[in-house]
C-alpha cells in the first residue's frame, strides 16, 4: 500500500512540474510573440521615426532608459527640451510602467487643446495610467465613463465655494490645532508633508464627505493608503502584458482591498441615510431635513437624477468618493508643502512673511476678521506665491496629457507650417518643466520669486485708482492669477479639459498659507530638503521635519 502512495505521489508531484515547466513556456512564448507583433505594428514603426531622450550607447538602451526614467524622467525631459522642443521638434519620452509619450513642442499648445474629444481624450489616460478596470473595481470603467463625480467638480463646487470658506477654515483650525499643537512658549518639531498631507485630507472631506466622515481617523488613513496603493497597483500592472493583467490584479489588490472595505464600512451607513433623506426631502418638501452643503450631496443627488437602480448603490458612491480623494488630495499636499518650505528657505523669507502678514490683516479688517470667497480673491500676493512656487516646483514635469483615440491617428502641428503623423494610441503631452523654466517665459526661471505674479497686478491697482491704465492691460494681469491657465502655465493643465478642481484646490491652499500666517511661527531652515522624485512626480521630502511654535 505504502507503495503505491508513494507512486502515485512522486507521479502527482512530476505532473506538476511538467505542468509548470508548461505553463512557464507558454507564457514565455506568448509574451515573446506579443512583442514580435508589437515590432511590425504601425505604432512601433512611428517611434522608430522618432527623436529620442534618454538613450544611452548601450546594450538594451532602450529597455534601460526605461527603468532609469523611474527616477530620471526629469532629467530627460529637460535634456529633449533643450535639444528639440526649442527646435519646435516633437520627440519621444521613455515612461516606466507604460509606453513612451511623444512630448511635444510649446508651439504646440494652441493645436493640442483645440482638438475635438473623438481625436484626442484626456479620460483614456486617466484609464490607463489608473489601470480603473482593475484599481477601482468592475467598474472602473464606467466611474470613468459617466464621471458624475467630476461633474460635481464642475457644476456644483466651484459655484458655491463662497458657501464653504468657512467650513474648510473651521476644519484646518481643528486640524492645525492638533497636527502642529498650541503650544506658544516652545518649538514643536513637525513632519511637514505628512501633517500637510492629513490636513488636506480633512480640510478636503469637509467639502467632499461631510463633517461626520471627515474626522473619522480610520476614513483618513485609510483613504490616504487606498490612493497611494492604487498608484502602485496601477504601476505594476502596467509593467505586465495585458492578457496576465486578470491574474495578477487580485494578488497585487489585497491589501488595498482592504483599505476600500474599512472606508465603506466607514462611508456605506452615512451615503444610505442620505439617500433616505434626500428621497424624503424631495417626496415631502416639509421633511424636517436640510441637504448638507457637501459633494456627497451633490453625488446623490445626481446619481437620483439619473433614474438608474445602480448608480444608487451605496459601495459605487462610495468608489466615486474615494476618485474624488485620488485626484484631488495628494496634489494639493504636494502643492501647499513646497509652498511652505519654499517660504521658510528663501533668502529673504522674513520680508516675505511681514508682507504676505500684511495682506492677510488688512483684508480680514475689511472682511469683519473672517475669511470669504472674496477676501481671498483678493489676497494676491498669497495668490502669487503658491502660484510662484507651483511653477518652480510643479507636481509632474508633462502636462496636458492627451491621448490619441482617432481610428486613423491625427496630424499635429509642431510648428509653423509643418505637422507630424501620430497613430492611434499615443499619448501626447507639453514639456511644461521646461515651458516653467524657460527664459523666453520667465525673467530668471530658476529664482523663487514670490510676488512675481502679484507685484505687477498691484502696480496695475494703484494706477487703476488714478485711471492711468487700459482694459488690455487689465485682462493680461488677469491672467497671471492662481487658477488661470495658459499655454507657458501648465500646472492645472491647460483648456477646457484643465483641472476641474483648481478653484476648489486654490482655495483651500490659500487658507491654509493664511492660517499658518497668522497662527504659526515656523524656525528658518537653512535650505530646502531634497524631494524625492518618483516617475517624475515632485514628492517633498517625507523625513523633512520643521519647527513651529503657535504665535501668542
Amino acid at each position: 500500500m505504502a507503495g503505491v502512495v508513494d507512486s502515485f505521489t512522486s507521479t502527482t508531484l512530476e505532473d506538476g512540474r511538467v505542468l509548470g515547466v508548461a505553463f512557464i513556456a507558454i507564457m514565455a512564448v506568448t509574451v515573446l510573440l506579443d512583442k514580435i507583433n508589437q515590432q511590425f505594428s504601425y505604432e512601433h514603426q512611428f517611434w522608430k521615426s522618432q527623436p529620442w531622450t534618454g538613450l544611452r550607447p548601450e546594450l538594451f538602451s532602450g529597455t534601460r532608459a526605461y527603468f532609469r526614467s523611474f527616477f530620471t524622467v526629469r532629467d530627460m525631459l529637460d535634456k529633449g527640451y533643450h535639444n528639440y522642443s526649442k527646435s519646435k521638434i516633437s520627440f519621444a519620452l521613455p515612461v516606466f510602467g507604460g509606453k513612451p509619450w511623444l512630448v511635444l513642442p510649446q508651439a504646440s499648445a494652441k493645436d493640442l487643446i483645440s482638438r475635438s474629444d473623438s481625436e484626442l481624450s484626456s479620460d483614456d489616460i486617466h484609464i490607463e495610467q489608473l489601470q480603473v478596470n482593475y484599481t477601482l473595481g468592475s467598474k472602473g470603467i464606467h466611474l470613468m465613463r459617466l464621471p458624475l463625480q467630476f461633474d460635481v467638480l464642475r457644476r456644483q463646487l466651484t459655484r458655491k465655494l463662497p458657501l464653504l470658506t468657512g467650513a474648510v477654515y473651521d476644519e484646518l483650525d481643528r486640524g492645525f490645532k492638533q497636527y502642529w499643537g498650541t503650544d506658544t512658549m516652545n518649538w514643536v518639531e513637525v513632519e511637514a508633508f505628512p501633517t500637510c498631507l492629513k490636513l488636506v485630507t480633512r480640510a478636503a472631506n469637509r467639502v467632499f464627505a461631510g463633517e461626520e466622515i471627515c474626522r473619522d481617523e480610520d476614513f483618513l488613513e485609510h483613504s490616504k493608503l487606498y490612493t497611494q496603493g492604487s498608484v502602485f497597483v496601477a504601476m505594476a500592472l502596467r509593467l505586465i502584458p495585458k492578457f496576465l493583467r486578470p491574474l495578477a490584479s487580485p494578488i497585487l489588490q489585497l491589501r488595498n482591498n482592504h483599505h476600500f472595505r474599512v472606508c465603506a464600512r466607514i462611508c456605506v451607513p452615512v451615503v444610505q441615510q442620505r439617500i433616505r433623506n434626500t428621497r424624503a426631502k424631495q417626496e415631502d418638501p416639509s421633511y424636517k431635513w436640510e441637504p448638507p452643503v457637501d459633494a456627497l450631496q451633490w453625488l446623490v443627488e445626481e446619481c437620483i437624477k439619473a433614474k438608474d437602480p445602480k448608480e444608487l448603490d451605496p459601495i459605487l458612491i462610495t468608489r466615486r468618493l474615494l476618485l474624488l480623494n485620488m485626484v484631488a488630495i495628494h496634489t494639493t499636499s504636494i502643492s501647499i508643502t513646497h509652498a511652505i518650505l519654499n517660504i521658510n528657505t528663501y533668502e529673504h523669507s522674513e520680508e516675505v512673511i511681514t508682507s504676505l502678514r500684511e495682506e492677510c490683516n488688512r483684508l480680514l479688517g475689511e472682511n469683519d476678521g473672517v475669511w470669504t470667497k472674496a477676501a481671498l480673491n483678493d489676497a494676491l500676493r498669497l495668490d502669487s506665491t503658491i502660484r510662484e512656487s507651483m511653477r518652480c516646483d510643479d507636481l509632474e514635469p508633462f502636462s496636458t496629457g492627451r491621448m490619441v483615440v482617432h481610428p486613423n491617428g491625427i496630424d499635429i502641428n509642431t510648428a509653423a507650417g509643418s505637422s507630424i503623423h501620430v497613430p492611434h494610441g499615443v499619448t501626447l503631452c507639453l514639456p511644461s518643466h521646461g515651458i516653467h523654466r524657460d527664459p523666453e517665459f520667465y525673467d530668471s526661471p530658476l529664482e523663487f520669486q514670490p510676488f512675481r505674479f502679484s507685484d505687477p497686478r498691484e502696480k496695475f491697482l494703484k494706477l487703476q485708482m488714478k485711471a492711468q491704465t487700459d482694459m488690455q492691460t487689465a485682462l493680461d494681469l488677469k491672467t497671471t492669477s492662481l487658477v488661470t491657465t495658459s499655454d507657458t502655465y501648465l500646472a492645472f493643465g491647460h483648456g477646457r479639459h484643465a483641472c476641474p478642481g483648481r478653484f476648489f484646490a486654490a482655495q483651500e491652499m490659500k487658507l491654509m498659507l493664511a492660517y499658518v500666517l497668522q497662527n504659526y511661527d515656523i524656525e528658518k531652515l537653512k535650505e530646502k530638503p531634497p524631494s524625492t522624485m518618483l516617475m517624475g512626480t515632485n514628492v517633498p521630502n517625507e523625513k523633512a521635519r520643521i519647527r513651529v511654535k503657535k504665535r501668542a
